[in-house]
């Protein structure tokens, strides 16, 4: 999963980029798996999340003279220039991390937080709980109060491998697969810089795929279409169709 958070309207301070690291240091101990390595262990011919003293998240500093307040206030979605904002990480070979992160100050002012995760760890509700935590933290310097994640088996029945076993789901029917709810609250993640101008789930952006989330403002729902150049009619079709809704 490809997750980035656009601040525009941030002015970016010095003491930014160490805040933003320190609390995701501070985070990690509460969803300790985000720190390891995907590796596959010949002696079980299987795959495992392994976590070791040198376990730990990559963070990368990048600068970028992109134009943020066009990419985030643009509804035809820059999927090139986003890219440009995730860290670059490699899900061809093991071991492969499950977390890394990069963080982008812009020449013009305002900052994007891109996050790289792998779905073996989470789904897109625990992501969204590690984000809103990290952001507190990084936010408010204190723990937030509540239930910490379980991340051991106990919850789970034992199935053995061949119970598990499955043909690797290569269709959908129809193809129009969707991800995600409006019920995640991905505008909550304010590190300290106000809410993000844009959140925008990058790995989904395929022809027909759709990703819905909950909107900026309150009761409202973000829906994210991903269509060819020559869908164009369709977009005005569809913006006609909600302008209609509302009146």
């Amino acid at each position: 999963m490809k997750t980035l958070l656009l601040y525009p309207s941030t002015t970016v301070s010095s003491s930014f980029f160490y805040s933003f690291k320190s609390s995701l240091a501070l985070t990690l101990p509460y969803f300790h798996l985000l720190a390891g390595d995907l590796t596959y262990l010949p002696v079980f011919d299987d795959v495992a999340i392994v976590c070791s003293d040198d376990s730990g998240v990559t963070v990368i500093e990048a600068e970028s003279d992109l134009d943020i307040c066009r990419l985030a206030g643009d509804p035809t979605h820059d999927v090139e220039s986003f890219f440009q904002l995730m860290p670059n990480t490699s899900h061809e070979e093991m071991p492969m991390p499950i977390l890394t992160v990069q963080y982008t100050k812009f020449s013009g002012g305002g900052v994007a937080v891109g996050i790289s995760t792998h779905h073996t760890a989470m789904d897109a509700w625990g992501l969204w709980q590690f984000i809103d935590i990290w952001a507190k933290m990084s936010r408010d310097g204190i723990v937030p109060s509540g239930v910490a994640p379980i991340h051991g088996r106990a919850v789970i029945v034992y199935l053995c491998k061949e119970e598990t076993k499955k043909e690797r789901l290569i269709a959908f029917s129809p193809n129009q697969p969707k991800a995600r709810s409006n019920r995640l609250q991905v505008y909550r993640a304010d590190f300290g810089w106000g809410i993000p101008g844009l959140e925008a789930l990058v790995s989904l952006s395929s022809d027909g795929e759709v990703v819905m989330s909950a909107g900026k403002e309150k009761d409202s729902v973000q829906i994210t279409v991903g269509l060819k150049e020559d869908m164009e009619a369709f977009i005005h079709a569809f913006e006609g169709g909600l302008n209609s809704l509302k009146q």
